[in-house]
């Protein structure tokens, strides 16, 4: 590329993401004078999703910034999960049917009789514990736990804000 040449610092929690030659800290970038800063992030293995703040010599930019000639960019992690849930809501939209999908392998939930899965339960559950959800795929079981609460309301905040099927 014949574009200038940017210093490119990525946050340690983001270094996974980028080749190692550019993991110790900042590292000198050519780029093509044409493309976005979010391009660029990009282009190097980190996904949008997980870059949080950005920053041009000091002062915060956005993501369609074209990086200009010595500019020193950082590139902070999301700091925050409910920022991170927020950016991949309104960045891709998905269709929300909270509490209808498995996380293991994205089967369908269905109503599981308490006696059915009694066998997969830890004591303390099968004693504090009456309503069940399985996977229909995988067999995995589900039941509202300790965090249901915190859950709940970080649902029904996105629900809300983004639209779907409340629980």
């Amino acid at each position: 590329m014949n574009g200038p040449e940017i210093t490119l610092e990525v946050a340690p929690e983001l270094r996974l993401f980028v080749p190692h030659d550019r993991r110790q800290g900042p590292t000198a970038l050519t780029t093509d004078g044409a493309s976005t800063l979010g391009h660029v992030i990009e282009s190097l293995g980190v996904p949008l999703t997980e870059a949080g703040a950005l920053l041009a010599d000091g002062a915060p930019v956005a993501r369609s910034h074209i990086p200009g000639p010595d500019e020193h960019i950082e590139v902070r992690a999301v700091d925050r999960p409910q920022e991170q849930l927020r950016d991949v809501l309104g960045r891709f939209t998905p269709s929300l049917a909270p509490w209808t999908r498995c996380t293991a392998c994205n089967g369908t939930l269905a109503e599981a009789d308490k006696d059915t899965v009694s066998d997969q339960l830890e004591h303390g559950t099968q004693q504090a514990y009456d309503v069940f959800a399985q996977c229909t795929g995988c067999a995995r079981v589900y039941w509202r736990g300790a965090h249901h609460g915190h859950l709940e309301t970080i649902v029904a905040d996105a629900v809300r804000e983004f639209g779907g099927t409340a629980a």
